[in-house]
């Protein structure tokens, strides 16, 4: 913003407590910009500049392996895996991957 001579005014802004509070905020013309992720600001229509990439793991004790599984073999799935694939934004070629600290 700063680059494009846009002075940031917190004061002013809008708090939003979700990606589509923030993208709704912008898309009406409350906010004149905001931090969302990417398939929430498609979805309205909105412009979208990349700021960073966070990537998400799911941690857990070992042991703890066996009553997770239905929820990895959903999350794996190809129902899961193809409707995420459609949304902007996420990258899911490490989906699945399985590290072990032990």
């Amino acid at each position: 913003m700063l680059q494009e001579g846009i002075r940031p005014r917190p004061q002013d802004g809008v708090q939003a407590e979700s990606h589509l509070a923030v993208a709704t905020a912008v898309a009406t013309g409350a906010a004149d910009a905001g931090l969302a992720v990417r398939a929430v600001a498609a979805s309205l229509g909105l412009d979208w500049i990349p700021v960073a990439t966070e990537w998400f793991e799911l941690a857990m004790a070992g042991a703890t392996r066996a009553t997770a599984q239905p929820l990895l073999d959903v999350l794996a799935g190809t129902a899961v895996q193809d409707s995420l694939g459609r949304l902007p934004g996420y990258d899911l070629s490490m989906s699945g991957d399985v590290r072990s600290a032990e």
